[in-house]
């Protein structure tokens, strides 16, 4: 297999995770309306995803270390396309949900057994580089989702969105299935895993990443699941207007992949993760309180870039940590209680939302945000 091969694999992976995780965003406000559901219950519809994404870490991790990375990502973009398709034909709030729930089952085997191929395949001193370049995909899929998904919905309605959107996870599955090669992994009997495992989660430092994935996590999920609806809701902005504003930040997520990956081999991980952490706390606190739309649109696009520098360079941390034998399950440990912030941050959020307003829920998010800043302080290199 060669590392271009692998590279693009896993860009393309990452690309449709994230076309499929925010195809939601930019069409929340019309099933709002179909659906009349407040804005709290929209938001179960980005966390039901997430929490599904949560309970896979775990599983997909222990499964790739022990029969291979290559099959449990093909078998997660099937069942992600498939969900997909339902979801186009659900008639109730009730069975999108559920069909969110599927999709994020299937997108859950993805972070940690590409992150682990990455890791099999590329030396500690290049393996920033290496995941910086293929996590560029996350921005260009959340992109594309917010910019096709309110094109699309503008035009035909929301539901189109989401036939569209299972076509390059078919494609992928092609992809995967003739381009990447590995030899099975070997992890041994289920014993041998378990000590070598709870020894790396002795490790502080590992326990603080993860902790610091939980809060930033759930500040970007906020952040990107609710900003469409707030400029809808709040700008009084047609939902395509609203989604290109928006675009900015995920947009500039795709140069920051690369370069939080190459900062962190060349300067230190700390440093960019305390610079990154420290703009995203203040700037999610103060955005609805911004009435100059350049500086908003400024606001969005240091958020997106300093929020994918240091989720990148959050897993250079884990995977420096971790043995090779376990990597893909301290990584799905790693994920899985990341991912819980996500799935409970988009509620919260909208829960505020409905009782206090949109200056209270931003507020949340920055405030969540800051709580990472001591505790990345006492991270070791």
């Amino acid at each position: 297999m060669g590392f271009k091969s692998l590279l693009i694999a896993c860009w393309l992976g990452w690309f449709i995770v994230f076309l499929t995780r925010f195809s939601i965003s930019p069409i929340l406000p019309l099933i709002e309306n179909e659906f009349n559901i407040m804005h709290s219950e929209a938001g179960l519809l980005m966390s039901s995803y997430l929490i599904a994404y949560a309970i896979m870490q775990i599983p997909a991790g222990m499964f790739s270390d022990r029969f291979g990375r290559r099959y449990i990502i093909i078998l997660g973009l099937l069942l992600s396309s498939l969900a997909n398709v339902f979801i186009g034909l659900s008639s109730s709030f009730i069975s999108i949900a559920f069909c969110r729930f599927l999709t994020g089952l299937g997108a859950g085997t993805y972070f940690s057994a590409s992150t682990s191929l990455i890791s099999d395949n590329f030396p500690s001193g290049r393996r920033g580089k290496a995941i910086g370049l293929t996590s560029s995909g996350i921005g260009v899929g959340t992109v594309t989702a917010v910019f096709l998904g309110g094109l699309i919905a503008e035009l035909t309605g929301w539901r189109l969105v989401f036939y569209i959107s299972t076509i390059p996870g078919l494609i992928g599955i092609i992809i995967f299935w003739r381009l990447v090669r590995e030899s099975r992994v070997s992890g041994g009997s289920v014993k041998d895993c378990r000590v070598p495992y709870r020894g790396v989660f002795k490790n502080k430092s590992l326990i603080n990443l993860t902790v610091i994935h939980f809060l930033i996590l759930a500040t970007y999920f906020c952040l990107t699941t609710f900003i469409p609806t707030y400029l809808t809701v709040e700008a009084k902005l047609s939902i395509l207007i609203a989604n290109i504003i928006f675009i900015a930040l995920p947009l500039f997520e795709i140069p920051a992949g690369p370069i939080g990956g190459f900062l962190a081999d060349k300067i230190g991980k700390k440093y960019v993760s305390i610079t990154g952490i420290i703009t995203v706390a203040f700037i999610a606190s103060i955005l609805p309180l911004v009435k100059s739309p350049i500086l908003f649109l400024t606001g969005l696009i240091a958020t997106g870039f300093m929020i994918r520098a240091v989720l990148t360079v959050l897993s250079v941390f884990v995977t420096d940590t971790s043995s090779p034998s376990i990597v893909g399950t301290a990584l799905g440990w790693y994920n899985a209680i990341g991912f819980l912030g996500s799935s409970i941050g988009p509620y919260i959020f909208g829960l505020l939302t409905d009782n206090y307003g949109f200056n209270s829920a931003f507020l949340f998010a920055g405030f969540i945000a800051s709580i990472a800043i001591p505790l990345i302080v006492t991270v070791k290199e």
